[in-house]
């Protein structure tokens, strides 16, 4: 499997993501290889080497919609994905300055 993500990691760099977008787009794809690596029969239906383009789209697609702020609901939409169990990092955290935590930071009340 890490063969498999070294390689999609790779062809990443191709589609020349925003600092933001890459961020979320190696969210995903690393929750999609924790479920491949705990139930491997998913990797049947969640294949990176399909999903990757998918991925990709999603997170473009999402960071845009933040940026543009028409869907009011997409980072809760999003914050609540990324932490599920509602583990969101404290208010001062070094993940909100990153970039995808920057843009989130004011929707989450962690600025």
């Amino acid at each position: 499997m890490n063969e498999l993500v070294d390689s999609v990691a790779r062809s990443a760099a191709w589609w020349r993501l925003d600092a933001a977008t890459e961020q979320l787009y190696d969210e995903l794809f690393a929750r999609i290889v924790a479920i491949t690596d705990i139930v491997p029969s998913s990797r049947t239906t969640i294949g990176p080497p399909a999903t990757h383009g998918e991925l990709v789209g999603v997170a473009s697609r999402a960071v845009t919609s933040l940026r543009s702020g028409h869907d009011q609901d997409a980072a809760r939409r999003l914050i609540r994905g990324l932490w599920p169990t509602n583990t969101v990092p404290p208010a001062g955290h070094a993940w909100w300055s990153t970039p995808l935590g920057r843009i989130l930071a004011d929707h989450a009340g962690a600025a």
